[in-house]
């Protein structure tokens, strides 16, 4: 999701940066803690507009918006959603593996039989 920056969180980034190139350029402790600060100030400022967004998609009431951002921050995601068998939920891998091959094997039984008939 590509959240939608305050204008004082991008006055206050872009602060950040300006002093982070004169702190660069003119290195001092002085300019190092004001660029540290403003630094801090830039993050906490990000925090609080994902808050705010965050706390926007909650409270929507929208269901699929929901599951789609939460989605969007795992790190891994299976490739295979959950499947059902027999009116069972088959949720492991070796589970959905042997699933697909038998639906596989009676797709290309069906088919072969099918083709030969006609």
């Amino acid at each position: 999701m590509k959240y939608q920056w305050s204008a004082l969180t991008l006055k206050s980034h872009k602060r950040q940066l300006l002093l982070y190139k004169k702190y660069k350029r003119f290195p001092s402790l002085h300019r190092r803690r004001v660029w540290l600060d403003a630094a801090r100030e830039a993050r906490r400022l990000k925090r609080l507009d994902i808050h705010r967004a965050e706390d926007k998609i909650l409270n929507s009431g929208n269901d699929n918006r929901f599951w789609k951002y939460v989605k969007g921050k795992f790190e891994s995601r299976d490739h295979i959603p959950v499947l059902k068998s027999n009116g069972n939920f088959v949720y492991d891998d070796s589970g959905k593996m042997n699933f697909l091959i038998n639906i596989s094997v009676q797709f290309l039984l069906k088919t072969t039989i099918d083709h030969l008939t006609q």
